[in-house]
Parts: structure tokens; C-alpha cells; sequence
């Protein structure tokens, strides 16, 4: 293969795709790849933390580097939030973040970057449709569009196995 030193496989979300569709493409793709001694491609790979990458027949991914994201600090999610409400012209960033703070455990997911865009989208939806804004309200519109999103990913899923057989 030609300039083999130049090839970048970008693998993003692996720990989603280990127990899907996918697995067996992957294996048979990693399989492949790394049984030739000559090819030594570049790889980028997200995932939850794992201590080592094991593929199914007994391939093991050891990686040179290891980087973990961390999220927001405590002085991230105010800035995240006023930033947020400013394109949705929302003046209550700090009402907002006060309602965030009184809860540990939502102020702790407060600190994963997805799941503060969802509560601010929550609040927002919830302040157009005039609608009380506590945070049993919040979370339940955000488990309420996490499952709706899953429903449709999963009923898409099932689409194309219908389709694929």
C-alpha cells in the first residue's frame, strides 16, 4: 500500500459500537489491519475509559497515548450558560445556574458538557411555553428527549436490518 504512513483512522464512540451492527465489520477490519508486521496506521479513538481495547479473536489495541475529558470546572458552566442564553436572548443565566447549584447531582451533571446543553434547552423550551421551570420539570424533559432520541435511533436501526436481510 502506498504512503502508508499517511493513513488516519478516526474511530469515534467505540464503546457504542462494540455490542451493534458494527462489531463484526470492525473486527474483520482490525483483523486485517493488524496482522500485517508493515502497516502501522495512525489512529484516533474515542471511548468511555477502558483499560485496554480488546477485540474480539484475541486482538489487543495497546495505544501510545491516553487522554481523558473531563468536562466543565465549577467556572466553565456559568460561562457555558450565559454564552447559551445569549443567542437564545435570555437574560436569566445566573437565575439558571442558582436552580443548577441546588441540586449536587445536577449540578455534577451539570459538568458533562452534553448534558448542560440539554438542561439549558430544557429551561429555554420550557420558559417559551410558559411552563414552571423546577428542576424535577428540567430533568424530566431531558430523560423525555433522551428516550425519544434513542426510540428513533433503535427504530432506525430496525429499519435497516428489515432492509439489509
Amino acid at each position: 500500500m502506498k504512503n502508508q504512513d499517511r493513513i488516519l483512522f478516526v474511530l469515534d464512540g467505540y464503546d457504542e459500537v462494540t455490542n451493534s451492527l458494527c462489531e463484526p465489520t470492525l473486527t474483520t477490519l482490525f483483523s486485517v489491519l493488524f496482522r500485517q508486521t508493515d502497516f502501522k496506521p495512525y489512529i484516533v479513538m474515542t471511548s468511555r475509559p477502558m483499560p485496554v481495547i480488546k477485540i474480539s479473536r484475541g486482538i489487543i489495541i495497546d495505544f501510545n497515548h491516553h487522554l481523558r475529558c473531563i468536562g466543565f470546572t465549577d467556572e466553565n458552566i456559568p460561562k457555558f450558560v450565559e454564552k447559551y442564553f445569549i443567542q437564545a436572548k435570555d437574560e436569566q443565566t445566573q437565575k439558571f445556574v442558582t436552580l443548577l447549584k441546588s441540586n449536587r447531582n445536577i449540578w455534577a451533571i451539570s459538568h458533562v458538557p452534553v448534558s448542560l446543553e440539554l438542561l439549558c434547552y430544557s429551561w429555554l423550551k420550557k420558559k417559551v411555553q410558559g411552563q414552571s421551570t423546577t428542576l424535577s420539570s428540567l430533568y424530566t424533559d431531558v430523560v423525555q428527549k433522551i428516550y425519544s432520541t434513542e426510540f428513533e435511533k433503535n427504530k432506525a436501526t430496525k429499519l435497516a436490518l428489515k432492509i439489509y436481510k
